[in-house]
């Protein structure tokens, strides 16, 4: 079983469906604005690793988290890496 079929399963164990939590992703993702600044993408990074921190404290490495911060932390994980990608481009 590949990462992708993993987390399907995973998702299926917590009665999520893979659409239903990329919807909700996504929705989280397109509510925080891009980043603009090298001061801006240290602020992300600095509230991603506080929210993964407080999972890590209160939540369970054994499954993924699909808690509200645990969405959020990932939206703000695809906006680093979106800006990431843009300053390679340059």
């Amino acid at each position: 079983m590949d990462d992708s079929q993993d987390f399907v399963a995973a998702l299926s164990l917590v009665g999520v469906s893979a659409g239903s939590f990329l919807a909700a992703i996504t929705r989280t993702f397109e509510q925080i604005p891009p980043i603009e600044s090298e001061e801006q993408a240290a602020k992300y990074q600095a509230a991603k690793d506080q929210l993964d921190q407080r999972w890590k404290t209160h939540g369970s490495s054994a499954s993924p988290d699909f808690s509200k911060e645990g969405m959020l932390s990932t939206a703000i994980g695809a906006r680093l890496i979106e800006w990431e990608e843009c300053e390679d481009d340059e």
